[in-house]
């Protein structure tokens, strides 16, 4: 397997970072779009959606923690 000069992988995680905040936008953006005709449902639904935002959070923290030489 080849190695990535480090401008290229910066470039590739920039890459990934972007995506993830674009999803994160998004998630946030479909929940607020949704129509609940029950609380419970509402809360559930903008639990899973939290859940999956700091998931993205995560990740992007882990990545960031990489350096590239």
């Amino acid at each position: 397997m080849g190695t990535y000069k480090s401008s290229t992988a910066n470039r590739i995680f920039r890459g990934y970072k972007s995506s993830l905040e674009r999803a994160k936008y998004d998630f946030n953006k479909n929940f607020n779009q949704m129509d609940f005709e029950n609380a419970d449902a509402r809360e559930e639904v903008r639990e899973h959606v939290a859940e999956m935002i700091r998931s993205c959070d995560k990740l992007i923290e882990k990545m960031g923690s990489y350096k590239f030489k």
